[in-house]
């Protein structure tokens, strides 16, 4: 698979990708084209990452797959803008999303990895519909990318849901959470089970349920200690069918 060769951060960026662009009409298309956006890029306002953001998103919302691509590559870009990944990324259609990131692995956890990141609000105070639209945007992610087969993006997924779980106790998303892993089975369920003994905190949150029927192999198992809820210690108690 070939890999775009881009500059730092900044004006030059955004002008290779442009003109390196997956789909041919999606580039400049002449050579005055190509000034234009050069000039565009270098005399234009600055924007931040997240104002800039807002407009790729505009376009990807119609779920075509150069816009998409190119929203969550200029995401991937900028992992340190928490307003860019709490305020603008979790905006875009979760299932939108993960079609995209499965044709962009490289990108997809750099994404998934700087969302688990901003949790737990540095930059900024994270309102509470924020966190709660965090939460279920990466279960709805995790989700999707369950049934499609991609583990890895799966497994990212549900990991950063967790870091977000667990930090804000949000209780909407937890019955929607707690119904979707009663779903699981398979290697969507060791991966979940993995990803709960990993996060105690976020495991905690789901010790009212009494009818887990996950099966999960030896290696989970003994990831699973003791001191986390019984929900976790009866998935990692089930035996491989």
């Amino acid at each position: 698979m070939t890999q775009q060769l881009l500059p730092a951060a900044g004006p030059w960026r955004d002008i290779v990708r442009a003109a390196t662009a997956r789909d041919p009409h999606s580039r400049p298309q002449t050579a005055a084209d190509l000034r234009k956006l050069i000039q565009d890029k270098l005399a234009g306002p600055v924007l931040t990452p997240a104002a800039r953001g807002e407009s790729l998103l505009a376009a990807a919302h119609s779920g075509h797959p150069g816009p998409v691509e190119t929203f969550l590559s200029f995401t991937a870009d900028h992992p340190e803008d928490q307003a860019l990944y709490v305020g603008v990324l979790t905006q875009l259609k979760p299932e939108t999303t993960a079609e995209g990131l499965v044709r962009l692995p490289a990108e997809a956890e750099l994404l998934i990895e700087a969302l688990s990141s901003h949790a737990a609000g540095q930059q900024r105070r994270i309102s509470h519909p924020e966190a709660y639209r965090a939460i279920l945007w990466l279960q709805r992610v995790a989700a999707f990318a369950a049934a499609a087969g991609s583990w890895d993006l799966m497994d990212e997924a549900a990991r950063a849901m967790c870091v977000w779980d667990g930090i804000w106790d949000q209780y909407r998303p937890r019955d929607v959470i707690a119904a979707w892993l009663l779903t699981l089975r398979g290697e969507a369920a060791v991966l979940m089970a993995a990803a709960l003994g990993d996060h105690p905190g976020s495991a905690a949150h789901f010790r009212i349920l009494r009818s887990f029927d996950l099966r999960v192999t030896g290696p989970v198992r003994r990831r699973v200690g003791p001191a986390l809820p019984w929900m976790v210690q009866r998935m990692a108690q089930a035996v491989s069918g």
